[in-house]
């Protein structure tokens, strides 16, 4: 690491946390920089396969910081844990550049105890994009991808893959937004103004239930008052001359006619003209008709 990228990644953190006061601060108080400075160096005896001194570096990493990674995972530049306590990295992990997680974060494996020996040297752990933020106490299992930009909300368990800047959560994470365009940096992932697209769906179908109501209390409304719900369906094919004589008893009546398109539009004009016919004569009172 040479002196540029050494103050590149220290003002990285500064800029992604707003209690970082300074340079100092950061080299003195910050785990996530000193996990780092432990990483470097047991990554770099790792690829000369000396595994077991790059373990005990990070393992006394873990001990000095309460931050696990493993001396193998591949880890992109300007990368920040903020807080970092009880985080792990796993083996095979891939992570890019400006990656943010936050504290209680897994990048781990599916179930690791079953078949151990057909999982080694295999990739078994997640591959992060670049600019990726992950919430505190997330869990992303397996070899899956999370693409750039993308967001993941605290506490959420994900083992799918997660498209581009696509913001997802829950347990099982799923997805809450979608970005055509490169996002700003959102603290701990999702930000107040996200919503769940099921609390979306749910608050429409409430305002469909509201609405149903409202029509239902109108219809019962208007059978309290002698109205008629007319179908096709129901008068034809009814004789249109006794017909006649069905009307005169409902003079006070209106007579509502469904909206729903008959299948024989020739015999629903036929019977609909009559009745129009005799209600004229019959001159019945307070009457409407509605199509």
């Amino acid at each position: 690491m040479n002196i540029n990228n050494f103050f590149k990644e220290i003002d990285s953190i500064i800029a992604r946390d707003p209690a970082a006061g300074s340079r100092w601060g950061v080299i003195f108080l910050y785990p996530s920089f000193h996990v780092m400075i432990f990483y470097k160096i047991g990554n770099a005896f790792w690829r000369y396969n000396l595994k077991f001194l790059a373990r005990l570096i990070m393992h006394f990493a873990r001990i000095f910081t309460g931050i696990e990674i493993h001396p193998g995972a591949k880890i992109g530049s300007n990368f920040f844990m903020d807080h970092g306590l009880g985080i792990v990295i796993g083996e095979t992990t891939e992570i890019g550049e400006n990656v943010t997680i936050y504290q209680g974060v897994t990048l781990g494996g599916i179930m690791p105890s079953i078949e151990s020996d057909l999982q080694r040297n295999q990739k078994r752990h997640p591959t992060i994009g670049n600019n990726v933020i992950i919430g505190s106490g997330a869990q992303i299992l397996g070899s899956i991808t999370v693409g750039d930009y993308a967001r993941i909300g605290a506490n959420s368990v994900v083992s799918k893959d997660v498209p581009s800047n696509v913001t997802v959560a829950g347990v099982p994470a799923r997805e809450f937004a979608r970005s055509a365009e490169k996002q700003n940096f959102k603290p701990y992932g999702v930000s107040v103004s996200d919503t769940d697209p099921r609390e979306k769906t749910l608050n429409l179908l409430l305002k469909k239930v509201e609405n149903l109501e409202k029509k239902i209390k109108a219809l019962e409304k208007l059978k309290k008052n002698k109205v008629f719900l007319i179908r096709i369906e129901q008068i034809y094919p009814f004789p249109v001359k006794p017909l006649a004589k069905v009307l005169k008893r409902f003079k006070n009546a209106e007579f509502v006619w469904c909206q729903e398109e008959p299948q024989n539009m020739g015999a629903w004009n036929t019977v609909r003209n009559y009745i129009e016919w005799t209600l004229k004569r019959i001159k019945a009172n307070n009457r409407s008709i509605m199509y």
